[in-house]
This record gives C-alpha cells, structure tokens and sequence, in this order.
C-alpha cells in the first residue's frame, strides 16, 4: 500500500463579487502561470500527473524532481510554487524530511 499526504502551505483565496470590478492585482494573477512540482522517482507517475495536471488549466508550469535533492534545488530555485506533490518513498531522502524542510 502506497502512502499519499497532500500538503498546501500559504493558501490564497479571494473573494469577488459580480460587481465588483477586477483590481489590476488580481488580474495579472490571474494571467500568472501556476507552478506545481511533482516530485517522484518513478518516471511514468511523473510523466501521467504531468499530463493530467496540463488538462486543468493550459496556463501552468509543472516543474519535475525525482528525488529530494533536485526538489529542494528546484523551491530554492522557484520561490512561487503553489502545489507540491511530494513522493514520500524517495531513494536519496525520506519524503517527510524533505517535507519538513
């Protein structure tokens, strides 16, 4: 049985009334490409998320790491991820740790 945990750390919500007039903020947030990384060792699980992740919305980057050290290089590299999907069972790092940090 495989483990999955789902994580979300600094979620942003707003609230917009149907008359209320976009602000100039919220608009190029909008327009701002989400970034989700998937991090797992197992090609094919990367590359079907990576798929179904694309189907969501066109405008999203999804970054990849196959272990926890690339994945960290990757936040460090890309301080506005909004989604991690984090593979607990990684052969250089345990998920939780990488988690943690």
């Amino acid at each position: 049985m495989e483990m999955v945990m789902l994580t979300i750390a600094g979620a942003n919500s707003s609230v917009l009334h149907a008359n209320m007039p976009i602000s100039k903020h919220c608009q190029t947030e909008q327009e701002r490409p989400m970034k989700i990384m998937v991090v797992d060792d197992h090609f094919l699980i990367r590359e079907a998320l990576h798929d179904l992740l694309k189907q969501f919305k066109d405008n999203m980057i999804v970054l990849e790491a196959t272990g926890g050290r690339q994945a960290m290089q990757l936040v460090s590299e890309h301080a506005d991820i909004s989604l991690i999907l984090l593979d607990l069972s990684l052969p250089d790092r345990d998920g939780f740790s990488v988690l943690s940090e």
